[in-house]
């Protein structure tokens, strides 16, 4: 009767969160944020009456980026909801909501089911 003993046991589990937190902020972040600008502008161009200079903006801004990271760091699901309340503002702020108020959550749901295809397509 030996006693086995697994490698991981001997690293301490902060070790573990550390450096598997090091690596997806190396290897996946940029990827990720990458295909996640690249449907936004995607998606802006081929299923929305916004000005294209609006889904440039909205591809870069923070706020979008946070929807990203938060269904990856926070384990947050991203919802329908949430894009539309984040497109909204954002349309809001750069005076493009008036003329579009339906067709944000047009464009939120064109954005939120091209996504999840990509993420179950994609193999990285």
């Amino acid at each position: 009767m030996g006693i086995t003993l697994n490698i991981k046991d001997l690293v301490p589990k902060w070790v573990v969160s550390i450096s598997g937190r090091f690596t997806n902020d190396i290897l996946f972040d940029p990827y990720s944020l990458k295909i996640w600008k690249k449907l936004i502008i995607t998606v802006g161009q081929k299923n929305s009456s916004f000005e294209p200079w609006f889904i440039e903006k909205l591809a870069g801004c923070r706020s979008m980026t946070r929807l990203l990271y938060s269904q990856f760091h926070l384990s947050k699901e991203l919802t329908i909801e949430s894009i539309v309340f984040t497109v909204g503002m954002e349309a809001l702020d750069r005076g493009e909501l008036p003329n579009n108020e339906k067709r944000v959550i047009q464009y939120s749901q064109a954005l939120l089911t091209k996504w999840y295809s990509e993420l179950s397509d994609n193999n990285i």
